[in-house]
C-alpha cells in the first residue's frame, strides 16, 4: 500500500505546460520504503477530491525547512519550476 511507505508529503501548485498550475506532490519515504509515482496518484484518487489529486509526484530525502521549522515553501515552489523547465538551478 503506497500509504504505509510515506513518511511525510507535501503538495504545492506547481508550473504547468499548458494549463498553467498544477498539484505536484513531495513525498520522503520512509527508510527501505519503495514506492512508485503511479501507486501515489492512485491512492490519492481513492482517498481525495479529484481536484487535489496530484498530477505530479516527485521524491526527495527531505523536505526544505525554514528557520520557524516550518516547510520552506519558496524552496519547495523553486524546486518545482526548475524541475519543469521554468527556471534554472542556481
Amino acid at each position: 500500500m503506497a500509504s504505509g511507505s510515506v513518511a511525510e508529503v507535501k503538495s504545492r501548485l506547481a508550473v504547468a505546460d499548458v494549463v498553467g498550475e498544477t498539484v505536484q506532490a513531495y513525498l520522503v519515504l520512509k527508510d527501505g520504503a519503495a514506492a512508485d509515482p503511479e501507486g501515489i496518484v492512485a491512492f490519492c484518487r481513492t482517498h481525495l477530491a479529484a481536484y487535489k489529486v496530484p498530477r505530479r509526484v516527485a521524491f526527495a530525502e527531505c523536505l526544505p525547512i525554514g528557520p520557524s521549522n516550518k516547510v520552506d515553501w519558496r524552496a519547495l515552489s523553486f524546486r518545482a519550476q526548475v524541475e519543469a523547465g521554468v527556471m534554472r538551478d542556481r
